[in-house]
């Protein structure tokens, strides 16, 4: 749809319509036209292309693009090595055995209820520097970014229920925990 404006065709731009378009007919056969050129391009990517680019994808979660800072607060390493896992095997015990892991223990960590060792995580940043080779920047370093950030995360957070009773065992120079003044306090 176009408007007239001092005799200038003006293209409607609030749906991205493109004014060269005589019809509608026009419209629904260009875009047939791009599907089937896309399902052609498709067909020829092989599963190498596609792995690669869903391990960009992580790469690019992992390091914080594309995320709202909520995000970031909701996000563990579980999720992140739940979808890498998911990537490259069809089956997570394949993975478990890659890294010469029990399923169970692998099982335990994706589902949050053991936290990965430090030997897990060696063995995932040598996992994953084999499997990124093909993405560019990829620094294996960010998986303990992750889990720490998320630890983090678990521990202070934006929910402070903790507070009133951890407060109730904090003492200083005998005297329970007092509210901070608003002011600094300054010592000499």
């Amino acid at each position: 749809m176009t408007r007239k404006k001092n005799n200038l065709e003006i293209p409607d731009t609030e749906f991205a319509i493109d004014s060269r378009y005589q019809s509608q007919d026009e419209r629904d056969m260009d875009s047939i036209l791009l599907m089937e050129a896309r399902r052609e391009r498709y067909k020829k990517v092989t599963k190498e292309q596609i792995k690669t680019g869903m391990l960009m994808r992580l790469k690019h979660r992992m390091e914080g693009f594309n995320q709202t800072e909520e995000e970031l607060k909701q996000k563990r390493l579980s999720d992140y090595l739940a979808a890498y896992i998911d990537i490259i095997y069809p089956k997570r015990s394949m993975f478990a055995d890659a890294i010469e892991v029990t399923p169970a223990h692998l099982s335990q960590v994706i589902n949050d209820h053991r936290d990965p060792t430090d030997e897990f995580m060696k063995k995932l940043m040598i996992h994953s520097e084999i499997a990124f080779v093909g993405v560019n920047g990829f620094n294996s370093e960010i998986w303990y970014d992750v889990y720490f950030r998320g630890k983090l995360n678990k521990l202070i957070g934006d929910d402070e229920s903790w507070r009133e009773e951890i407060e109730k065992h904090v003492h200083y120079n005998g005297e329970a925990y007092v509210e901070k003044p608003d002011f600094p306090i300054l010592s000499r």
